[in-house]
């Protein structure tokens, strides 16, 4: 099964990602073809076409956004250059190969990471898995192009499926792979302190292999940024871009703004919500399930500080789209309670979890089409006006669904 959900996401993705690098990742392929070609990531040699996304430094340009995707579309852009002789067209079908590959591979791992629990049957394993792929922000977010933190996400769930191995050997690699999502998106990286702590208390014993995997790969990483960027640590990945200031309208944004809201995008989360406070609060909940709540809400936080909380022009609250496998596994606790209630409150708490999850398929596949992003710069750019974020007259799944059902474009 795990095999065959590979394989669908793989295709459903391939087909999709037509344009897989636009917006932040539009340089994603340069920098691909810079390592290649000249062992560097300075985009010099491009800097007549690019338009944006780029930072100048020491006199070099170079690519603002994570390294982590190019490193995937570059072992990728040889293959495709077989098959295109023009470099762009090429970089594109490395780029739709290293999406697809993302995209499928979180699908089976999602799966797997599910079936490891007693309480989960193969077929809610693949319930759960559907729900991830295809009514969560998964969909929309990452299934057309590729995007760091779509990059990031199914390294993450690797390192969820080792965590919950009973082999000593599995904090170790699951290290390894949290760092390798580091490096594709830098926000994966509070699972890193998180991991630690949780196996100091939950698997001792395993505590100091995961830390000197994490020191092994993380030097590694920093030597590279320095080979590359010239720093230890590349502008992208400062904390120095976060604003605690932010927090507050920040937190309420990313989960109530009627245009970036969670709870608009995802009602389900509800229930993860709950399966979150159960973890926390009852001790015969697993404690990996205490890791996933802690991961949510650390999360959520450390996004909600960034002053462009919203994440630009996209489709729902974007920077919320990588801990969509924490929020999918934090079901499994909620579905396990529901067994032990009544049987009306159960009948009605499952009928909720089904609207909910049924609305968000329509909201995700809504995601997808062209109608998605015209709320971002009609009537005008929600850069330049982030009050539009908080007008209910004016939501964005509201406007995608009128201009696809008009099939025409606002004005």
């Amino acid at each position: 099964m795990a095999a065959l959900l590979a394989c669908l996401g793989f295709a459903i993705s391939f087909l999709a990602a037509a344009r897989p690098l636009r917006g932040d990742g539009k340089n994603y392929g340069l920098v691909a073809r810079s390592l290649i070609a000249d062992g560097d990531i300075r985009l010099d040699e491009f800097s007549a076409t690019l338009t944006g996304n780029t930072l100048v430094d020491d006199g070099h340009v170079y690519n603002f956004f994570p390294l982590g995707p190019s490193l995937l579309i570059a072992p990728l852009y040889p293959a495709a250059r077989l098959v295109s002789h023009d470099p762009g067209r090429a970089e594109t079908l490395a780029a739709r190969m290293a999406a697809a590959l993302c995209f499928g591979s979180a699908l089976a791992l999602m799966y797997l990471t599910a079936r490891r629990f007693e309480t989960v049957s193969g077929r809610q394993a693949l319930g759960l898995a559907v729900l991830f792929g295809f009514c969560s922000l998964q969909l929309p977010t990452h299934v057309s192009g590729l995007a760091s933190h779509g990059a990031a996400v199914p390294f993450v769930l690797a390192a969820l499926f080792v965590l919950t191995s009973p082999l000593v050997q599995g904090p170790a690699l699951a290290g390894l792979l949290l760092v390798v999502a580091y490096v594709m998106r830098p926000t994966a990286g509070v699972l890193l302190p998180l991991v630690a702590s949780w196996l100091w208390f939950e698997r001792r014993r395993a505590f100091w292999g995961f830390v000197a995997a994490v020191l092994l790969l993380g030097s590694g990483v920093v030597w590279m940024n320095t080979a590359l960027y010239g720093h230890a640590l590349p502008p992208y990945n400062r904390v120095t871009r976060l604003v605690v200031a932010a927090l507050p309208q920040g937190l309420l944004g990313n989960l109530v703004s009627p245009s970036r809201g969670l709870l608009f995008y995802c009602p389900w989360c509800v229930f993860s919500a709950v399966g979150g406070a159960l973890a926390l609060t009852r001790r015969n909940v697993p404690g990996f399930f205490r890791l996933l709540a802690v991961t949510v809400i650390v999360h959520v936080g450390v996004v909600s500080c960034f002053p462009q909380w919203w994440a630009g022009w996209c489709y729902g609250p974007r920077f919320l789209a990588e801990i969509m496998p924490e929020l999918v596994l934090l079901l499994i606790p909620a579905l396990a309670a529901l067994k032990l209630v009544s049987p009306k409150l159960r009948r009605g708490a499952t009928g909720a979890l089904v609207a909910t999850i049924g609305y968000s398929f329509l909201v995700a596949i809504l995601g997808t089409t062209r109608s998605a992003g015209y709320w971002n710069e009609h009537p005008n750019n929600v850069d330049l006006h982030p009050e539009r974020l908080w007008q209910w007259s004016d939501p964005q799944i509201v406007r995608a669904l009128r201009v696809a059902l008009t099939a025409r474009t606002p004005s």
